[in-house]
């Protein structure tokens, strides 16, 4: 189960969310030692439960190096209990991508609560309000986060001024911190979340792991899973990124038939080959090991490696005028209309 997931949530990640191994490793200790996962779909969600997304937050090279702890998701245990005020609990991706995929499991199986078949991205994005409840006009408001030296609760009266006090105080926790956000009864979130992602991580990851087995193509086998294409093969020869407030900005250059550019921001935003955008955010944008099929995350990206670019479609909520204005490439400084995928 945790391994299929982790490959599921990785190739969700769209490069970004974290590298899940260490969320696995901590998912399969926590089962291994008798703790249980109950996953819920949207349908089966009680209208009055206090449904709470969780997520990690910060750069994605320095949460990989400053690991979650169990102390941290027990701190945040404790302030989303006293939130929730005896309502009945359930926990939820913020969002799907990479190892943010695995840690609603992690806090579910340490409260002995539900984790939501779902999450607020249907993928990974950087910044807090890129989520579909700020579609419907939700805000992050209170907002907790959790450090490995301290601890906040964030209140504010719009999602702009929340990622601006959030993402300081993250900062200075060292650029990382568990958090809890868009905390919502049943019933709302059952008119704005992104249903069937925890499923469909699986799907793909069991798919990818069956082709390998099987010794068939994972690229093909993730292709018949998902509704995407292929876009480039070749090597990595080219890697420039850096650690900007607290983000992983840069870019990754493919040499193949042609020469290929992936843009990043904690995600990949936009893939440009032979001198031509070809694909774009929001559609789920990845760069997958050739012989594997494996999602490579931005902060592991390694020269002389061979890789696939491939694009997959996002949710229907993203590609609508109101999603790509939150989250198309022009809300990423990127001046190109959103390139929607030929199947």
């Amino acid at each position: 189960m945790c391994a299929a997931l982790a490959e599921g949530v990785a190739v969700l990640g769209s490069g970004g969310g974290g590298e899940p191994s260490l969320e696995r490793l901590a998912l399969s200790d926590l089962l291994y030692r008798g703790y249980q996962v109950r996953m819920i779909t949207v349908e089966e969600l009680p209208a009055d439960a206090y449904v709470v997304p969780v997520a990690c937050m910060g750069a994605p090279m320095v949460t990989f190096e400053k690991i979650p702890t169990i102390s941290q998701c027990l701190a945040l245990s404790r302030m989303i209990k006293d939130a929730a005020a005896g309502r009945p609990l359930v926990i939820m991706a913020a969002e799907i991508g990479g190892g943010n995929g695995i840690l609603p499991l992690i806090m579910a199986a340490l409260l002995e609560v539900p984790v939501l078949d779902a999450d607020l991205m249907g993928r990974a994005f950087p910044e807090i309000p890129m989520v579909a409840p700020a579609l419907f006009g939700a805000i992050p408001s209170p907002f907790y986060m959790v450090g490995t030296d301290g601890a906040a609760t964030i209140t504010a009266d719009s999602s702009v001024r929340i990622e601006e006090i959030a993402r300081g105080i993250c900062v200075s926790l060292g650029s990382a911190a568990l958090v809890a956000t868009y905390c919502m009864d049943g019933a709302t979130a059952r008119s704005c979340i992104i249903p069937g992602t925890v499923s469909l991580a699986f799907h793909i990851g069991h798919a990818l792991i069956a082709a390998r087995i099987n010794g068939k193509d994972p690229i093909a086998a993730l292709l018949r899973v998902v509704k995407g294409r292929e876009y480039a093969r070749g090597t990595i020869v080219s890697i420039e990124h850096t650690l900007d407030n607290g983000f992983l900005r840069g870019r990754v250059l493919i040499s193949g038939d042609a020469d290929t550019v992936l843009i990043f921001k904690n995600e990949y935003l936009a893939i440009n080959s032979a001198g031509k955008i070809v694909a774009t955010t929001p559609d789920i944008l990845l760069l997958l090991d050739e012989q594997t099929g494996a999602a490579i995350a931005t902060e592991a990206l390694t020269h002389g490696i061979r890789v696939v670019a491939v694009a997959i479609q996002a949710p229907a909520v993203w590609r609508t005028l109101q999603g790509l204005s939150l989250v198309g490439p022009r809300a990423f400084g990127i001046e190109t209309p959103y390139q929607e995928i030929q199947i």
